[in-house]
């Protein structure tokens, strides 16, 4: 069962690609910009997202002081943010959350992270009950004819345990 788990989850389950200028390759070619964050998520059946965390964050451009430079630079100081909680599943609702900070861009993080803390916290101990199944008769007569693991279509050996 090892070997197999092993082998179901050696792919990556998700990649994100972020919005990129245009620029020139080490082989001259021209790659083209593109705006758009995109998700691909490599197989769907490897690992299966039931409950993600989507944010969105405010923040204010700050000017660094640096007396000397011929160029001067900002940062981004973050200000606020939005949380939604989004679960595919009965088991999680769905939680809404909005913090508008009031100046200090390290509370802002800190309330940031002690809310995916809580949420964390609340998720894993849901997860860690027991909870019988209730499939229907269909899909339970599948569950027992199947012969291929659903994650990585391979059959099952003597020693795998179907779940």
């Amino acid at each position: 069962m090892e070997q197999h788990r092993r082998l179901c989850l050696y792919h990556k389950p998700a990649e994100i690609k972020m919005p990129f200028k245009s620029f020139v390759d080490e082989k001259g070619s021209v790659v083209e910009g593109n705006d758009i964050i995109s998700w691909n998520i490599a197989s769907s059946k490897n690992n299966p997202v039931d409950v993600m965390v989507i944010a969105d964050f405010e923040a204010y451009q700050m000017e660094v002081d640096r007396p000397h430079a011929k160029e001067q630079i900002k940062i981004h100081m973050p200000s606020g943010f939005a949380l939604k909680l989004v679960s595919f599943s009965d088991y999680v609702k769905p939680h809404y959350y909005i913090y508008k900070g009031d100046g200090a861009p390290d509370d802002v993080m800190e309330k940031f992270f002690l809310k995916l803390k809580k949420w964390y916290k609340k998720i894993s101990k849901i997860r860690r009950e027991d909870k019988k199944m209730h499939l229907t008769e269909t899909k339970q007569t599948a569950f027992e004819k199947s012969s291929i693991c659903y994650i990585c279509d391979k059959p099952f050996t003597k020693k795998d345990i179907k779940v």
